[in-house]
């Protein structure tokens, strides 16, 4: 009897134990459903808050803008115009850039709503969709109920079941006069102890196989659900990152705007040194043509016998004294052929007198000698020879007169050839300096050529250089305003689904 008792005890016990660790059990998957219901509660509660705060709006601004385009349309262009105002406002280079952008025509926003949406939509395709919406949010709500009836269920529940335990101190320490009572009923009735026990045992399974099966399909249709959300939860963050995409490019589009607006500042201002540098190589150019073709002039005047006009005055005084040199020169020359030839003529006059006073005289010392007057007639011969050649001694003696200054002339005529050939030295040595200044001008002409050449080559490369770069900031441009322009769209759609779930 004793060992029977003692092993009722023992198996008491255990199942006691086991009753306890089942309600432990019991109380862990309450805990855990309450808070997978919290966490559904929270997620519907979000979505909710979504769909009410950015897809409702999204569905009714776009139901909106497809049934009435033009008054889409005016309010875009009257976005644009006040988008553009202020931004000219706040940086005056956007002013070229917003005067390029036009607002789209009507079929063009119908033909860019129609392209956004899905394959062949109705016209009231945006229309189903938001009464599905709501519909489905009505459906939330519902579960929202029932989950919050659940999580209420659940509490009283879990509140009931914890109860002491055998294999806690404390709770053993507190249910000590307890058992202590139940071990003297059981020392007084085991078998009805064991029976009770029994039924216990049944009530807690049924009660725990009940709760479990319902657990299990509240756990099944909240996993669906919570799938269901889940999936949604990921459409509506998909979305959240692409406003946020567009948010980040439109900032980044504002900066590449800004930086191509200085690059072309920049490339702008080389341009306009690089065409200041062109001028003043033009100008540079055009003084060096004015050297060179003046240089040529006098090249071509000293090749024609004139002189530059770089330094006249020593050149014309050189050039009107070898003239008047040259002129003393010819007279002096027409004056000794003239002398001599009046010489020429005087000595055949004189020598052919005297051969006609020699032979006068033969003739008439003849006829004396024949008349036998020899001694008259030789004084008298011999008086008129003395007196001829006394004529023949005064001629000579003034052609003496007459040569003398005829040597002085020929002096002055030695010296005016000396200073003829030192002019001709000079004219010499400048001809050599203007073939030294020719051979000057031509090395400079070459090398203002190939500077020339260089320049322009190195300017043709700048202008392509720039029409490269102003081709590219156009082109940057032409995106930044498409960029922006389609960012101006999103915001004004964004603005009209914020003024809508505002006036709901």
């Amino acid at each position: 009897m004793a060992a029977m008792e003692t092993d009722l005890s023992e198996t008491q016990l255990s199942m006691e134990q086991q009753l306890a660790e089942l309600v432990d059990e019991v109380v862990f998957a309450n805990d855990q459903v309450a808070k997978l219901t919290e966490c559904c509660e929270s997620l519907l509660e979000y979505t909710s808050q979504l769909e009410n705060d950015v897809v409702l709006p999204a569905f009714g601004s776009l139901a909106h803008v497809l049934h009435d385009f033009k008054r889409t349309a005016a309010a875009r262009a009257r976005g644009l115009a006040t988008s553009s105002t202020s931004a000219v406002s706040q940086n005056p280079r956007l002013a070229e850039a917003f005067s390029k952008m036009s607002p789209p025509s009507e079929a063009t926003l119908e033909r860019s709503a129609r392209r956004a949406l899905p394959s062949n939509p109705s016209p009231d395709s945006v229309d189903d969709a938001f009464v599905a919406l709501t519909g489905f949010m009505n459906v939330k709500a519902e579960l929202a109920r029932r989950l919050e009836f659940c999580g209420r269920t659940l509490g009283e529940e879990r509140h009931e079941s914890v109860k002491p335990t055998a294999h806690s101190p404390r709770k053993r320490s507190e249910d000590s006069p307890t058992r202590e009572h139940e071990g003297e009923h059981r020392e007084r009735d085991p078998k009805s102890n064991i029976d009770a026990l029994r039924q216990q045992l049944d009530l807690s399974e049924q009660r725990y196989g009940s709760l479990s099966l319902l657990h299990k399909q509240e756990v099944a249709l909240l996993s669906a659900q919570l799938e269901e959300a889940k999936g949604r939860q990921r459409d509506l963050e998909a979305e959240v990152s692409l406003l946020h995409e567009h948010l980040k490019n439109a900032g980044e589009s504002e900066a590449l705007y800004q930086q191509a607006a200085s690059e072309r500042s920049m490339l702008q201002q080389r341009v306009h040194r690089l065409e200041t540098q062109l001028d003043q190589n033009e100008v540079d150019r055009a003084a060096a043509a004015e050297s060179y073709e003046a240089l040529h002039r006098a090249i071509e005047a000293s090749s024609r016998g004139e002189h530059s006009p770089a330094d006249p005055q020593p050149i014309r005084v050189l050039e009107q004294e070898v003239k008047h040199l040259r002129r003393a020169l010819d007279d002096a020359t027409r004056a000794l052929a003239e002398q001599h030839t009046e010489h020429e003529r005087t000595v055949k006059d004189l020598r052919r007198k005297l051969a006609m006073a020699q032979k006068a005289a033969q003739q008439r010392r003849l006829e004396l000698a024949l008349h036998g007057g020899e001694r008259d007639a030789a004084d008298t011969p011999l008086h008129g020879s003395e007196s001829t050649e006394g004529a023949l001694s005064e001629s000579i003696r003034k052609l003496k007169q007459r040569a003398a200054p005829e040597q002085g002339s020929r002096a002055d005529v030695s010296g005016s050839i000396t200073k003829l050939r030192a002019f001709e030295l000079t004219i010499t040595a400048l001809n050599a300096e203007l073939a030294q200044l020719e051979d000057k001008i031509v090395t400079a002409e070459a090398r203002a050529a190939d500077e020339r050449s260089s320049l322009e080559r190195k300017v043709a490369e700048e202008r392509a250089r720039f029409r490269s770069e102003q081709d590219e900031c156009d082109s940057v441009l032409a995106t930044v305003s498409a960029e922006l322009e389609q960012c101006m769209k999103e915001n004004a759609e964004l603005r009209a689904r914020l003024s809508a779930s505002g006036r709901r």
